[in-house]
């Protein structure tokens, strides 16, 4: 991450802004971030000092049509 400023493995992130899980778990209407958790924050401190890619590789999960 250092050398090429992305991720090696692309993180998960689940697209969950319209809400299509049930409330009662308490999940937000936002972005979530399923898996890469200490990749993300790689990238958090890479940012930080400049050198985070202006792009990176993110593989969004989003709710099939049934």
């Amino acid at each position: 991450m250092m050398e090429h400023g992305d991720f090696p493995t692309p993180i998960i992130v689940l697209d969950h802004r319209d809400g299509h899980l049930p409330t009662t778990r308490g999940v937000p209407s936002a972005y979530l971030l399923i898996e890469g958790h200490r990749r993300f924050n790689m990238a958090l401190y890479l940012q930080k000092k400049g050198r985070l890619a202006p792009t990176v590789t993110v593989w969004l999960m989003t709710k099939a049509l049934a």
